[in-house]
């Protein structure tokens, strides 16, 4: 059976007593989330990376816990542009607004 890592770090033999819950690889696998991640603590792409993919991570480091470069990197970037992108909106609709509930001159009236 092969490992979600393709290779053999992961794999454990199988027995009827076997339980994964406590099981050292699940116990370090549990961890891996962006809120037990040191270097993710203050990331403003926290919520939407994720720590990003685990076998790139351990593909690059040897370790699951540490980044994912490329895709950190690449989530940083998309939560910028998309925090910019939204203030842009916001300011271009308040200019909307503000432009269309000018009061109408009297010589008009």
């Amino acid at each position: 059976m092969p490992s979600i890592l393709r290779h053999e770090k992961y794999f454990t033999d199988y027995s009827p007593s076997f339980d994964a819950y406590h099981h050292p690889y699940w116990e370090h696998w549990r961890k891996r989330s962006p809120i037990g991640m040191d270097q993710c603590a203050d990331c403003l792409a926290l919520g939407n990376c994720g720590g990003g993919c685990a076998y790139a991570a351990d593909k690059a480091h040897a370790n699951i816990m540490a980044l994912d470069d490329i895709f950190c990197t690449f989530s940083k970037k998309v939560i910028t542009f998309l925090v910019q992108d939204l203030v842009k909106n916001m300011r271009d609709r308040q200019t909307a607004s503000a432009e269309n509930t000018a009061p109408v001159p009297a010589s008009i009236a």
